[in-house]
């Protein structure tokens, strides 16, 4: 999937297109989190896309009446995720928005425009060949069934249960507070409902992000699912521990907990590694499924640089196994690694086994995407970083502030800072 932003947010212009691994580097307040949130609404808008696709020409569907339905869902899934009106989502001094983006499987092309004195989007144009002969995939692997409807789309039209469109999924930075609080919040709301009619009822604003969030930790299921193996590698690397959920029974919320060995704890008390890391966890172990996408926020924070080693290799092996994983992040710890990840493409398979690596932590360059976020006066600018085989990600963004700093050490010692004496 491939979206292109002009005067977005913060963002005055770029593009971007998603892959296996997509990493967005840059300083802070660049729009990193505003484009990862955008492209947690228009994957959700190219799976509507994708279903509708599947049953257009059988429905004998008008074009304009899809356009009309993809702009009312973006009206409506735009303010809702970003917790802001459409007016506020466009850049500061500029007029409108605009964005493209081009269907997963690029089979269509969507131009959404957003104008500062309106509050609806508008689909410009949406360009859309061969709709009806598009593959979708499976629903679950076979022998496996289910009595409820997978999905619908806002005007309820219902898929056969034989099919599944990937779903995205998005951890926000805050994912580790939001995790020790969600049950309070959620409690707190239940309490105030037997009012509602009687008195108005205050519900604190949250992102759409945020709230998919806290609905999806609320629904968490004890059984394991395919990508068990890579949480079960974070588990052991992270947190040389397990962090489990327990639903007892008649309970509306399941238990988060971290045990190592004999101890068990709830996961409030963990360290705040544990608990910063216990989404990415709980997420890979319960939820995500082949095909989907985990949009993570800053997946180093809180972790040693030992760790951020651990949560790349973790990271790899997610996008290896087909989830398609799109990350922000500071850390050039994190960076460099994934950069090793695909250096080990070209290592013989003999020689990873003696640095204790497999072929499934092995990255092609191909698989991966870098964007840097470049701040300027008017806002800032998407540029595309070029990822090699012979040295992965480029990391000039993070050498020019270790240079910086460098410099400043040498005008310090030459000032007098030193502790060594001169020659």
């Amino acid at each position: 999937m491939r979206i292109e932003i002009q005067d977005f947010g913060p963002i005055r212009e770029g593009a971007f297109t998603l892959k296996p691994l997509t990493v967005f580097i840059g300083p802070n307040n660049s729009g990193k989190s505003y484009a990862a949130m955008l492209a947690y609404v228009l994957g959700r808008a190219d799976s509507w896309l994708m279903e509708m696709a599947h049953f257009a020409r059988e429905a004998s569907t008008p074009s304009d009446q899809l356009r009309d339905e993809l702009a009312s869902n973006l009206t409506e899934e735009l303010p809702r995720c970003f917790g802001a009106e459409l007016p506020c989502l466009i850049r500061a001094g500029a007029e409108r928005s605009e964005l493209r983006f081009t269907t997963a499987r690029g089979v269509g092309r969507v131009i959404v425009d957003l104008c500062a004195s309106g509050s609806e989007v508008r689909v410009e144009d949406l360009t859309w060949p061969e709709q009806a002969n598009l593959p979708i995939e499976p629903l679950m692997p076979p022998g496996r069934r289910t009595g409820l409807p997978l999905f619908t789309t806002t005007r309820s039209r219902v898929l056969p249960r034989r099919f599944r469109r990937p779903l995205r999924h998005y951890l926000p930075a805050a994912r580790s507070g939001i995790l020790q609080g969600h049950k309070a919040l959620a409690a707190a709301i239940m309490r105030r409902l037997p009012l509602l009619g009687l008195q108005a009822i205050e519900i604190p604003r949250l992102t759409g992000t945020v709230a998919d969030f806290i609905g999806e930790l609320l629904q968490l299921e004890e059984q394991a699912g395919e990508l068990s193996p890579v949480a079960s590698l974070l588990e052991e690397g992270l947190c040389a521990g397990t962090v489990r959920i327990q639903r007892d029974q008649g309970a509306a919320y399941p238990e988060i907990f971290y045990a190592r060995g004999e101890l068990k704890m709830p996961i409030h008390r963990a360290s705040s590694m544990v608990s910063e890391a216990a989404p990415i966890i709980l997420y890979l172990k319960h939820l995500v499924r082949r095909g989907d996408t985990l949009i993570i926020e800053e997946p180093e924070a809180h972790l040693h640089p030992q760790s951020q080693r651990v949560m790349a290799r973790g990271l790899a092996r997610a996008a290896k196994a087909g989830i398609n994983v799109l990350i922000t992040t500071h850390s050039d710890y994190l960076v460099h690694q994934i950069s090793n990840h695909i250096l080990l493409s070209r290592v013989p398979a003999e020689k990873r086994s003696e640095l204790q690596y497999e072929q499934q932590d092995c990255l092609n360059a191909d698989e991966v995407a870098a964007y840097l976020f470049e701040c300027t006066v008017e806002g800032s600018v998407i540029r595309e970083l070029e990822v090699t085989p012979t040295d992965g990600i480029p990391e000039q963004e993070f050498l020019k502030i270790a240079e910086a700093i460098y410099d400043e050490t040498v005008d310090l010692e030459r000032h007098g800072a030193s502790t060594h004496d001169a020659v």
